[in-house]
């Protein structure tokens, strides 16, 4: 008789854990999805812009894109 009581009162609980996990990956997954939608964006942006003037390829850096021999920049913010 306790463990039906003890169960009936952690049932709430458990419950209410599992929608709180579940409510945490559903927004990490839409985060995911903006920075996809973001990094598309960027990466059809550079096709456009094609490749540095020296011609060498972008490279994704921490803040921006450098090119490939390293002698020019772009900052995520002006893409």
């Amino acid at each position: 008789m306790r463990q039906r009581e003890a169960a009936r009162i952690q049932e709430p609980e458990a419950k209410a854990a599992r929608d709180r996990a579940i409510t945490a990956l559903r927004e990490k997954q839409q985060e995911e999805e903006r920075r996809r939608r973001e990094e598309a964006r960027v990466q059809q942006k550079l096709r456009k812009m094609g490749v540095c003037c020296a011609g060498f390829r972008w490279i994704k850096q921490t803040e921006g894109y450098r090119c490939a021999r390293g002698s020019h920049y772009n900052a995520q913010l002006s893409i």
